[in-house]
């Protein structure tokens, strides 16, 4: 297979929308093994080009249909950045057209069904952004489970909590999908038990979840994810207790002192350089290997069957219990 993928000519990708995490894509560009970028979409031609440049891409378009309509033979995936609002439709048209396709996951468990549906025949590769499994600290965590350095794995806890803004990404929902396919990935299981509280932080709609995930061999997670804090720095904490060992990722512990005069210092967090890279190389590799992509369709689903029943257990206040492959009521 590496002597394959060596021989094999790179893979072509285009990029459709210049919102955050182009950029961060852009600056990633170089290190990327196995494919290039050619082209780049986006309907602001002062976006657009900028970027492009940046990722020597040869090709810019307003839109991913013009794309296909003028230099569709020109790339072979698709990275979606659009957004929320025009996100599905970009997804379902690059899979229509026969491109590889990586893309945020999408709103509804419906949406994800369609794109399932599309795919399959399509015979291409469908991956999402779940940037949390690529960051830094997941990728050590998950390498301890597999070097056994942790034992088995006990108990998962998470804050998450990010400022309000506008971003259509910073919804409730969309934070804590990505904590939850965490413990997925931590536990390689869904949870058999759930229990949820939501309540206010900072206004009069409910911005704060709680919930307590149970798992087979009497493992759990602890959850708590709020989009309530004022406008600035976000803040995030996991750790994971095994039978032998723990793993602790901390924004406590990226904190450097800033000292400037003129007053007491300023706290300033250190970045980690998040999981872009490694992100895109998934996606990479998974089509020149043909194999499927962490995380793939079967790891949406899972994401979304969980997530309905921790909105049914917040809209009725009980807990929920797996039985067979339905939550129920406890």
């Amino acid at each position: 297979m590496k002597g394959q993928m060596k021989d094999s000519p790179k893979l072509r990708l285009a990029i459709i929308g210049c919102r955050g995490a182009a950029r961060d894509y852009a600056a990633q560009c170089d290190r990327l093994r196995g494919a290039d970028f050619v082209a780049v979409a986006d309907p602001m031609a002062a976006n657009a080009r900028p970027l492009a440049e940046q990722l020597n891409a040869s090709i810019v378009a307003e839109s991913l249909e013009e794309l296909l309509r003028t230099s569709s033979a020109a790339f072979d995936a698709v990275i979606v950045d659009s957004p929320g609002s025009s996100r599905d439709a970009d997804s379902m048209i690059a899979l229509q057209a026969g491109k590889h396709l990586m893309t945020p996951l999408p709103a509804t468990a419906g949406a994800l069904d369609v794109l399932d549906a599309t795919c399959r025949p399509a015979c291409v590769r469908l991956m999402f952004a779940a940037e949390a499994r690529f960051s830094p600290a997941a990728t050590a965590v998950r390498e301890a489970i597999d070097a056994g350095q942790l034992g088995q794995p006990g108990l998962l806890r998470i804050h998450h909590w990010e400022s309000s803004n506008d971003d259509c990404d910073s919804a409730l929902s969309a934070q804590l999908l990505k904590e939850i396919d965490l413990s997925h990935w931590f536990f390689e299981s869904i949870p058999n038990s759930i229990h949820c509280e939501q309540s206010s932080v900072a206004s009069s709609e409910s911005d704060y979840i709680q919930i307590h995930l149970g798992f087979p061999c009497d493992a759990m997670a602890m959850i708590d994810v709020t989009t309530g804090l004022p406008r600035g720095d976000s803040y995030r904490s996991l750790s994971l207790i095994g039978s032998s060992g723990a793993a602790y990722a901390d924004d406590h512990h990226n904190v450097q002192l800033l000292y400037r005069g003129g007053g007491p210092p300023a706290a300033l967090k250190t970045g980690d350089g998040g999981g872009t890279l490694a992100l895109l190389q998934e996606f990479v590799d998974a089509i020149r290997e043909n194999r499927d992509p962490m995380p793939g369709i079967d790891d949406a689903k899972r994401m979304f069957t969980v997530m309905s029943a921790v909105e049914r257990c917040l809209e009725a206040g009980r807990p929920m219990r797996l039985e067979g492959d339905r939550y129920e009521f406890v």
